[in-house]
């Protein structure tokens, strides 16, 4: 993801301005560019979720 791309995914995840970040992980290629949060303690983390075509392409390639 684009810096541009994960500020907008951030504010989209409901993310507040006093929330503490722990952690961002983005996907290389393949994510679905939003950030879904989890909590962890105190803080959040965000991740972002392989796109529908790339977990296919994951399942098919296992497969074989």
């Amino acid at each position: 993801m684009k810096w541009s791309e994960i500020k907008e995914a951030v504010e989209r995840s409901g993310v507040r301005e006093d929330d503490e970040i722990l952690d961002i992980h983005c996907e290389l290629h393949d994510g679905d560019k939003a950030l879904h949060p989890s909590k962890q303690g105190n803080f959040f983390s965000l991740n972002e979720h392989l796109s529908k075509e790339a977990q296919r392409k994951e399942i098919v390639g296992s497969a074989l």
